[in-house]
């Protein structure tokens, strides 16, 4: 079956709606809850209530849920936020889960009425005991545009204070307005940013403008807009530097303080193309994650979609970056839901590998990775969706798989970063061979240092032997002949991961 990208398939699911359905529980959230014809879309957790999901579905008789489980895995509740009469007539375009200070969940959604030019902005209360509160105010008169690129052009967060922000493309698509609500509805702020939203162009120069990204200050009581921009000399030339610009913004949304060109260290382009940002408000630092491809440039080699992480201070400027990945060819992951923190300021960051495998990584606040291990279903390739840090340490990874529409979420301990044999018991990997099948190269992926690998003809003839030190190892397979082979990697003489590679 040709391989379809998630991402395609969950922007139809927006566009188009989706259904009910029932979730199972494993017999231990370490291994997996299982969410069959159902896509956790979105995922908080919270001491007080558990997981809170909010899935998309593919059945016949509804198409959004919101479910709620148990820290161990038990299915608590699940409540459908609208009908299928609402939805016969309403398009429901970007929506954000986000914990209450009371310990309920919020949600908020922009939504358009079907065969008119109305979009609205909404939000829905789900109590502790699984009610829904829809709040009696819809923000109306926002120039939205007719077609809604869903969270790309459209984003919204909740402000320390309990207020809210939205950003969205305006419907002219010449400029990012920008709207700050109270809790209860009433507009507190506007701005409007002039032509972020589009592109200007001329003979010889092309100035092109990527979606905005707005993020809340450290201290929560304003927001920053980002803006990313290239320059081509010429229509037919490659493009040239990509130059991001920061807007700091108070509450009142007045600029304070911008910031030019914030990827400062030597790599060129180090946020990429459609980077994603987190902001840490307990040390004050913001990161951002994307998927990135550049022509070599400058003696820096050739990027072919690699995922990329920065890490910046509290006044925006670059500190350091790590490479999440670094392949030939795997799936253009990296979305804003990649990231998140523990009370100890350890970044976790989640990503796709070869389209078959989510990719965790623990690192402490610097990006200096700790751990980092694979999730790998049984014939069954998934794709990333959301990840949530857990306080005391760890982490949940909602996923799903590339061929149907089941969805998944994943338990990740610190022991299973940390200690191999903690991994494996708990059904991950520690290292992974792509593309599979493959042709020319054969890749192996892990973060174990100064380990080594073998690969086995299945004669049991030696193919392949060499250490390894980087995190990504490339064996040249083009005079091998076509079949399975069997490759180990050993730490301390050990067998740590073990696997078969097809070579077609």
């Amino acid at each position: 079956m040709k391989k379809v990208k998630f991402y395609t398939l969950l922007a139809l699911l927006l566009m188009v709606g989706g259904a009910t359905m029932q979730a199972q529980k494993a017999t231990n959230i370490e291994q997996i809850i299982r969410t069959p014809n159902s896509i956790p879309y979105d995922m908080v957790y919270s001491d007080e209530i558990g997981i809170t999901t909010f899935q998309i579905s593919n059945s016949s008789t509804s198409r959004y849920s919101i479910n709620r489980y148990s820290i161990d895995g038990q299915l608590l509740g699940s409540v459908i936020p609208w009908s299928d009469e609402e939805l016969s007539n309403t398009r429901i375009h970007d929506m954000d889960l986000y914990n209450e200070p009371n310990g309920d969940v919020g949600l908020y959604y922009v939504a358009t009425r079907i065969g008119t030019d109305t979009t609205t902005f909404h939000k829905i209360i789900i109590t502790k005991d699984m009610e829904l509160i829809h709040e009696g105010f819809q923000w109306y008169g926002l120039d939205f545009p007719t077609q809604i690129q869903d969270r790309n052009g459209v984003k919204t967060f909740v402000v320390k204070d309990g207020s809210v922000l939205l950003s969205y493309n305006d419907k002219f698509l010449d400029s990012v307005h920008i709207v700050r609500f109270a809790a209860d509805g009433a507009i507190l702020a506007e701005r409007k940013m002039e032509c972020y939203g589009g592109q200007v162009s001329s003979s010889l120069v092309y100035e092109e403008s990527y979606y905005h990204k707005l993020i809340p200050t450290p201290d929560s009581t304003g927001c920053r807009f980002i803006t990313g921009r290239h320059y081509v000399w010429g229509p037919y030339n490659p493009p040239g530097p990509l130059v991001y610009t920061c807007f700091t913004m108070d509450e009142h949304l007045n600029v304070a303080d911008s910031i030019k060109n914030t990827d400062t260290l030597s790599f060129p382009f180090l946020c990429g193309n459609m980077a994603y940002y987190r902001v840490n408000h307990h040390n004050g630092r913001s990161y951002s994650i994307n998927s990135f491809s550049f022509p070599a440039f400058n003696g820096n080699p050739e990027i072919e979609k690699d995922l990329l992480m920065g890490v910046y201070d509290e006044n925006m400027f670059q500190l350091n970056y790590a490479w999440a990945k670094h392949s030939d060819e795997h799936f253009d992951g990296g979305f804003e839901y990649s990231i998140d923190f523990d009370s100890d300021d350890n970044v976790y960051m989640l990503g796709d590998v070869d389209y078959e495998f989510p990719y965790i990584a623990y690192m402490d606040a610097d990006l200096n990775k700790i751990g980092e291990i694979y999730i790998k279903e049984p014939d069954t390739p998934l794709g990333s969706l959301v990840l949530v840090a857990l306080p005391e340490g760890g982490c949940l990874v909602s996923s799903s798989s590339y061929y149907s529409y089941d969805g998944y979420i994943h338990k990740v301990t610190l022991s299973d970063l940390l200690d191999i044999e903690e991994a494996h018991d708990a059904g991950f990997a520690v290292a992974v061979a792509y593309p599979n099948p493959g042709r020319e190269v054969l890749n192996i992926r892990t973060g174990l240092q100064n380990a080594h690998l073998e690969v086995y003809d299945l004669n049991g003839r030696l193919m392949h032997s060499q250490r390894i030190t980087e995190n990504v190892t490339t064996v040249d397979a083009v005079n091998w002949a076509e079949g399975v082979y069997v490759w180990k990697v050993m730490d301390n003489g050990k067998e740590v991961e073990v696997g078969k590679w097809i070579k077609q």
